[in-house]
């Protein structure tokens, strides 16, 4: 994985500071526990961004129930 790549974890992580930010903690707990989910589902291993799909987003569904 390139270094300038974003991934996952860091660009929710961007969205749930401007979320706090913005006083919606409500809405910054909610993407933290998905992000939180995620990082399990991905054996704590990062995700880029370009990796992701409609194959990993199915298989995560699947990893939540």
């Amino acid at each position: 994985m390139s270094r300038n790549e974003i991934t996952l974890q860091e660009m929710f992580s961007l969205v749930i500071g401007e979320l706090r930010e913005g006083g919606r903690w409500g809405t910054a707990h909610i993407y933290q526990s998905a992000v939180n989910a995620f990082s399990v589902f991905n054996k704590g291993q990062p995700m880029p961004m370009r990796r992701l799909s409609p194959t990993v987003l199915k298989r995560f569904e699947n990893f939540l129930r």
